[in-house]
C-alpha cells in the first residue's frame, strides 16, 4: 500500500493519464482535421485544373507586357527629367529676379548720378556765363579805351 502512494508512482500515473487523454482527444478530433485537409486539397486541384483550361498567356501577351514595362520605365524617366527641368527653371527664374533687382538698383543709381551731373553742369554753366559776362565787360571797357585813344 505504501508503494501505491509513493511520489514516483503518482507521477507516473499522472503522466500516463495525460498521454492517454491527449491521444484520445487527437483520435476524436483527427477525423475533422483530415476532412478539412482533404477539402483543401480537392479545392486546390480543381482551381489548378480550371486555370489550365483558361490559360491564355502567349508570346504576344509576353511581348505586350514587356513593351508596357518599357513604356512605364520611359514615362518614369520623363517624369524625373521634367522634375529636374522644373527645378532648373525655378532656380533660373530666381536668378533672373536677382539680376533684375540689381539692374534696377543700378538704373536708379545712374539716374541719381545723371540728375547730380545735370545740377553740376547747370551750376558750371552759370559760373561760366558769369565769367564770360564779366570778361566781356572788361574787354569792352578795354576796347573802348583803346579805340578812343590811339596808341602809337
Amino acid at each position: 500500500m505504501t508503494r501505491i502512494f509513493s511520489p514516483l508512482f503518482v507521477a507516473m500515473l499522472g503522466l500516463l493519464s495525460g498521454v492517454f487523454a491527449g491521444l484520445s482527444w487527437f483520435w476524436i478530433r483527427a477525423d475533422c482535421l483530415v476532412e478539412v485537409a482533404l477539402m483543401k486539397a480537392r479545392h486546390v486541384e480543381t482551381a489548378a485544373g480550371k486555370t489550365k483550361d483558361w490559360d491564355v498567356w502567349s508570346v504576344e501577351i509576353d511581348k505586350l507586357s514587356s513593351e508596357l514595362r518599357d513604356a512605364k520605365a520611359r514615362v518614369q524617366k520623363e517624369e524625373d527629367d521634367m522634375g529636374l527641368k522644373t527645378a532648373r527653371i525655378v532656380s533660373d527664374r530666381q536668378e533672373l529676379e536677382k539680376l533684375r533687382e540689381e539692374l534696377n538698383s543700378m538704373h536708379r543709381n545712374i539716374s541719381d548720378k545723371v540728375v547730380e551731373i545735370q545740377a553740376d553742369e547747370a551750376k558750371n554753366l552759370r559760373m561760366l556765363a558769369q565769367t564770360y559776362a564779366t570778361l566781356s565787360r572788361m574787354l569792352l571797357s578795354r576796347l573802348s579805351t583803346t579805340w578812343t585813344t590811339p596808341q602809337w
